[in-house]
């Protein structure tokens, strides 16, 4: 299983700590090729738009305990949010495929989509400023 312990983040001026473990940006930027694309940028690009969707769908999972659609959902997920170093986004996601994998706890996955929902703000704001280049 993935390691989503704290790891080493930035500091804000208004004093909140990254959700973003930005030695994860780092490992990306390090595969960039010369001349090529953005790798960074094409990930960030996709993990904004592709996660409003993904989330959607767990949301209409949860509704419909459709657990094996949940679990796909929360899985895509995990692996795009722990590939960009947002770990706590990660480990959510974790908890609620394992939920859906195992069918125990699922009354706490509700609960659990509206921390994902706020943590997904905070990690799309922080990427969005990011330089891509």
């Amino acid at each position: 299983m993935a390691d989503f312990a704290s790891k080493p983040s930035e500091t804000f001026a208004d004093g909140e700590d990254s959700v973003l473990d930005m030695q994860a940006i780092e490992r990306l930027r390090e595969l960039q090729r010369p001349g090529r694309p953005s790798l960074l940028g094409r990930v960030i690009d996709l993990f904004v738009s592709r996660s409003p969707t993904l989330i959607g769908e767990m949301d209409q999972a949860v509704s419909t305990s459709d657990w094996q659609a949940l679990r796909h959902a929360a899985h895509t997920l995990k692996s795009t949010a722990a590939n960009l170093g947002a770990d706590s986004m990660a480990k959510l996601c974790n908890d609620v495929e394992t939920a859906a994998r195992t069918q125990e706890k699922t009354s706490e996955v509700p609960e659990q989509l509206g921390e994902l929902k706020t943590i997904y703000t905070r990690v799309e704001s922080e990427l969005l400023r990011i330089p891509r280049g």
